[in-house]
């Protein structure tokens, strides 16, 4: 298996719940973050970054072709425990995220390792095996 998935670990990522479409708009957040470009707001003692789904969907054409298949994968973000979402209703309406500190060292985490699939989030592949068909024995 593959250890590290954009920089996370693929066992925390599996036990997230995290498709791979999820972890790239992920990485992407913390990249664009790095450059200090991304406007942010404080929310309740936490800071924020503005999202433009449009500009996620332009820079990252491989994940999805408009803005709303980039929200959905942001809720899913939000779902699964990795961001939290408000909405900054200042001079228009803005959706702004954080990546939630305690998710992000679980996904960094160079020791875990997968659960088992009793995890309600745990997304464990499941091989589909084969049987010989007589017909062609």
């Amino acid at each position: 298996m593959k250890y590290s998935i954009e920089g996370f670990s693929q066992p925390a990522l599996v036990n997230a719940g995290l498709s791979i479409n999820e972890t790239i708009v992920l990485r992407w957040c913390i990249d664009f973050n790095s450059t200090g470009k991304m406007k942010t707001v404080e929310h309740n003692g936490n800071i924020y970054f503005w999202v433009n789904y449009q500009s996620v969907a332009d820079d990252l054409p491989i994940i999805a072709a408009n803005k709303y298949a980039i929200t959905r994968v942001f809720e899913k973000l939000v779902s699964h425990g990795v961001m939290e979402r408000h909405t900054e209703k200042i001079g228009g309406v803005y959706s702004c995220f954080r990546i939630i500190p305690e998710a992000y060292s679980r996904l960094i985490d160079t020791q875990a390792e997968i659960l088992e699939p009793s995890s309600k989030s745990a997304r464990t592949p499941q091989a589909k095996v084969l049987e010989p068909s007589s017909k062609n024995a």
